[in-house]
């Protein structure tokens, strides 16, 4: 079988990863895309057009495995309107055909970065590399590695081009189950396989289920846990990933996150109250209130909705909890502790929110947060939020009705100055007051607090694969 034969399987679906040294000009990817066929690129890694990777310089991209480099106005670029230093692609049999002059059409490159869903408007092969270098031919200065997945064919999501993969529902949800409905009217009667996880990363396979004529099926599983994830794969196609997170509240306050959007439009899912809090509703006691900031920065959390079990309805419905924001439920002291469980998907794709910090009135740094990502561990090692030497991390403890002894952050030098008495050099870490090395742990489902000693970015990325 030619090579072009094999390959046109990628038109139903197919991942593959590629490596792309820095020390190549252009890496042949072997996957060939076809006019109107979708494609998702997610690269990682970090690599140099000029200096040492693992070494001090101003022309390493990558730092975080997001390999995006800067605009610095170079005249050596395949792009000439792209950034230098990010990944590129090409479609076609060469991307260098007749160079080093006259070899390009500027229309036949386009920009990957970190991560890009496209809908391709060619036929041909698909190229990858270091958008530096187009002239000069000069990539012995270069180093590194970038690895790029390449999705490609049926199961390819662009935000211009409808998602084909299998739809998932959640159907019903309780203490002990949950269940969800699968779509596929493109494929009635296939067999997909259904699998659980805790953490997004290590799945099992739970069940299957072969769908009907009109391509419509269901599942539903017995937990008794207090959060799952599932997705539906048939080994080459995969569909979003449905779940979700039980939280116990107590009489008093309760820090709570949560994680999961409603519906399946991420950048339009309706994570206001009525609907996130649905599952549920009929348990949460009469005249229990969600508190959130509603000044940014302040250290204060006022009720800005109230339940009532009268009229099943909240007091203001445009009130939110999407994932990323931290709240607390309010209950009466009177009442006794509930579940309320949040369901739907997990967010997918490089997930940003921005980290307050006011320096007029540095007190009012404090951010109300949850993970946008639903995954217990490490705030910094298993989480992404990368800190600033001076933050302050608060955890709200439910039984004690107040915050455990603030963790803060500090480089080296700081925390050197602030413990050691002997000259010792203490590392780059969080820590306690007594000068303990501890790094806050955060639960699903849990929201906390942050005071930050400088505005940033907190960055999360999860992406699916089959």
């Amino acid at each position: 079988m030619s090579a072009y034969a094999l390959l046109l399987g990628l038109a139903q679906a197919q991942s593959v990863t590629v490596s792309v040294p820095a020390l190549s000009l252009w890496v042949d990817s072997y996957v060939y895309v076809t006019n109107g066929e979708a494609i998702t690129i997610n690269a990682n890694g970090n690599w140099s057009i000029g200096g040492a990777v693992n070494g001090i310089s101003d022309s390493v991209f990558g730092y975080g495995n997001v390999p995006d480099g800067n605009f610095d106005g170079s005249s050596d670029l395949f792009l000439a309107n792209g950034i230098h230093g990010s990944l590129i692609a090409y479609i076609g049999d060469s991307p260098t055909v007749g160079w080093p002059t006259n070899y390009y059409d500027q229309t036949e490159y386009f920009e990957i970065g970190s991560s890009r869903q496209l809908v391709v408007n060619t036929n041909g092969w698909l190229w990858l590399g270091l958008n530096d270098d187009a002239f000069t031919g000069n990539v012995g200065d270069n180093d590194g590695t970038v690895n790029a997945q390449i999705f490609t064919g049926y199961g390819a999501t662009n935000s211009d081009w409808p998602d084909t993969r299998p739809i998932v529902a959640v159907t019903s949800v309780s203490s002990n189950t949950f269940a969800f409905s699968i779509t596929d009217t493109n494929y009635p009667n296939s067999f997909w396989a259904i699998y659980d996880s805790s953490d997004l990363k290590n799945w099992v396979l739970v069940g299957a289920v072969t769908l009907d004529d009109s391509g419509s099926g269901s599942f539903s599983n017995t937990t008794g846990v207090p959060y799952r994830f599932y997705k539906v794969c048939n080994g080459q196609t995969v569909s979003r990933v449905i779940g979700f997170e039980q939280i116990t509240c107590v009489p008093g306050y309760t820090a709570v996150a949560n994680q999961l959007d409603v519906t399946s439009g991420q950048s339009s899912s309706d994570d206001t109250v009525t609907p996130v809090f649905a599952w549920t509703a009929s348990a949460i006691p009469d005249g229990t209130q969600i508190c959130k900031q509603t000044t940014t920065g302040e250290g204060s959390y006022p009720a800005v909705d109230t339940w009532s079990s009268s009229s099943g309805s909240w007091s203001d419905s445009t009130v939110t909890l999407a994932p990323g924001e931290g709240g607390f439920i309010l209950t009466p002291t009177n009442s006794e502790p509930f579940n309320i469980i949040f369901a739907g998907y997990v967010r997918e794709g490089q997930l940003s929110r921005s980290i307050f910090h006011d320096p007029s009135t540095p007190a009012n740094s404090f951010n109300l947060l949850g993970s946008t990502i639903p995954l217990a561990g490490k705030i910094t090692s298993n989480l992404n939020y990368s800190p600033n030497s001076g933050d302050n991390f608060y955890k709200w403890i439910p039984a004690a009705q107040g915050w455990q002894a603030a963790w803060t952050y500090y480089n080296s030098a700081d925390a050197t100055a602030a413990f050691s008495f002997d000259s010792t050099i203490y590392p780059a870490g969080w820590y306690l007051s007594d000068g303990t090395l501890q790094e806050p742990v955060v639960q699903v489902g849990e929201g906390f607090v942050i005071w930050s000693a400088a505005s940033d970015t907190w960055t999360q990325t999860f992406n699916v694969s089959p």
